[in-house]
C-alpha cells in the first residue's frame, strides 16, 4: 500500500527558490523524500507532518512497525528514484521488529533510530555506515552486534542499557571514536569484542576494552566474516499475470561481513524482481536467483492466465493433482478444510480440500 503527502516549503524571499518533501507509505514504512536530493530516509509514522488528507494523528500513531523488515537501497516513486542514505532518528525506536536488514547505501543512524527495541536481538550494521547517532540502540534487546568496516564514531549512550548484549563485532581496524556513558548498565562480565587480528592491541589500547571482559581477534584474521551460503524461504511459485509475492532470503553465517542480496530473473517478459518483491507479467516459466557472494539460490515462477477457476478441472481428468497453499509452496498432503491450488496438467484451480 501507497499513500503520498506533499509538503512545500518555501524559503526566504531572498534566496528565491522553493524545494519540496513529500512523505510516502511504501510497503508498510513511512519515508521521508526530498525531490531535488533524491534522498529519501525512512521515518516514523509520527513524524509525517502535518497530517496527510485523508488521516488522522490516530492513524499515524497507531502506526508500529514489527516483525522483519528489509530497507530497500533505493526505490521508483512518482517516477523518481530515490537513494534511502540515512535512518530517521527515532524512526524504529519502540518498535515491535525482530530483524532489520540494512542495505549498503545506508550512512547515518539517526540518534535513537532503534532505541527501545526489545525484540531485535542482532543486526547488522553494513560497510557503508560511517556515523552511528547518540542512542541509537540505548535499551535495546541486542544480544549479538556487528559494526561494518566504514563506522567512524559512535554517538554517547549508544549501547546505553543493552543488558542482553554479549559479542560485539567492529571491523573497522581503526578503533572508531567512542561517545560517552556507551555501555552503561549493561553486564560487562559478559561481553566479548570481536575486532580484526591486526588491531588487537589497538583496540586493547583504546576506550573500548575497559567495557569488555574479553578483547579477541576475530578467527579469520583479517575481519570480514565470509558467507557460507544462501537459502530462500520457498523454492516455486505459481500464479497469474499481475500477482506479486515476496522471497525473503537468508545468508548464512548470521555475522557474515557482508550480506548484500543480488537478485536477477532469468526472463523479465514473465517476471520481474526488485530486493525480492517478484511481480509476475506474463504467462511462461522464469528463475528467480539470489547471490550474496559466491552463492547463489532460485526460485521456479509459473505464470498461467488460462484455465483458472473450477471449471478448468474437468470430473475425468486421469491426470495426478498437485497441490500448493496460496503462497505456491507446493503441499504434499493437505488438510482437511485447507484452501489450496490445485494442478493437473495445465490446469489449475483454487479449491478447499
Amino acid at each position: 500500500m501507497r499513500k503520498i503527502f506533499l509538503s512545500v516549503l518555501l524559503a526566504s524571499a531572498a534566496f528565491g527558490f522553493a524545494s519540496a518533501e513529500k512523505y510516502a507509505e511504501i510497503d508498510g514504512l513511512w519515508y521521508w523524500m526530498d525531490a531535488g536530493t533524491q534522498i529519501a530516509k525512512p521515518c516514523k509514522a509520527t513524524q509525517v507532518w502535518p497530517v496527510p488528507e485523508g488521516m488522522t494523528y490516530d492513524d499515524l500513531s497507531n502506526t508500529v512497525y514489527a516483525g522483519d523488515v528489509v530497507i530497500p537501497a533505493s526505490f521508483e516513486y512518482d517516477g523518481t528514484t530515490y537513494q534511502v542514505t540515512e535512518i530517521f532518528s527515532s524512526c524504529f525506536a519502540d518498535a515491535k521488529v525482530t530483524s532489520v536488514t540494512l542495505p549498503e547505501s545506508i550512512l547515518v543512524l539517526g540518534q535513537s533510530s532503534f532505541a527501545r527495541t526489545t525484540e531485535l536481538t542482532e543486526i547488522v550494521i553494513p560497510n557503508s555506515v560511517t556515523t552511528i547517532n547518540a542512542q541509537a540502540f540505548m535499551s535495546s534487546g541486542l544480544k549479538t552486534l556487528t559494526l561494518g568496516s566504514g563506522v567512524e564514531s559512535v554517538g554517547q549512550m549508544s549501547f546505553m542499557s543493552c543488558k542482553s548484549l554479549t559479542d560485539m563485532y567492529v571491523l573497522s581496524t581503526t578503533p572508531p571514536t567512542l561517545g560517552g556513558y556507551n555501555f552503561n548498565m549493561t553486564t560487562t562480565s559478559q561481553m566479548t569484542l570481536h575486532v580484526p587480528a591486526d588491531a588487537l592491541e589497538a583496540y586493547k589500547g583504546s576506550d573500548w576494552a575497559k567495557n569488555f571482559a574479553e578483547v579477541v581477534a576475530m578467527e579469520n584474521g583479517g575481519g570480514d566474516v565470509e558467507v557460507t551460503g544462501i537459502t530462500l524461504d520457498r523454492t516455486s511459485y505459481i500464479g497469474i499475470p499481475g500477482e506479486t509475492f515476496t522471497l525473503n532470503a537468508t545468508v548464512e553465517p548470521e555475522d557474515a561481513t557482508d550480506k548484500t542480496v543480488e537478485w536477477s530473473t532469468s526472463d523479465e517478459s514473465v517476471a520481474t524482481v526488485a530486493d525480492g518483491l517478484v511481480t509476475l507479467v506474463a504467462d511462461g516459466n522464469a528463475t528467480i536467483t539470489a547471490k550474496c557472494g559466491e552463492f547463489t539460490v532460485t526460485c521456479s515462477v509459473i505464470v498461467d492466465s488460462t484455465n483458472v477457476g473450477i471449471e478448468a478441472i474437468e470430473a475425468g481428468d486421469d491426470v495426478k493433482a498437485r497441490y500448493f497453499n496460496l503462497q505456491g509452496i507446493e503441499v504434499i498432503n493437505p488438510a482437511e478444510g485447507q484452501m489450496v491450488i490445485e494442478r493437473k496438467g495445465d490446469k489449475v484451480r483454487k479449491m478447499v480440500f
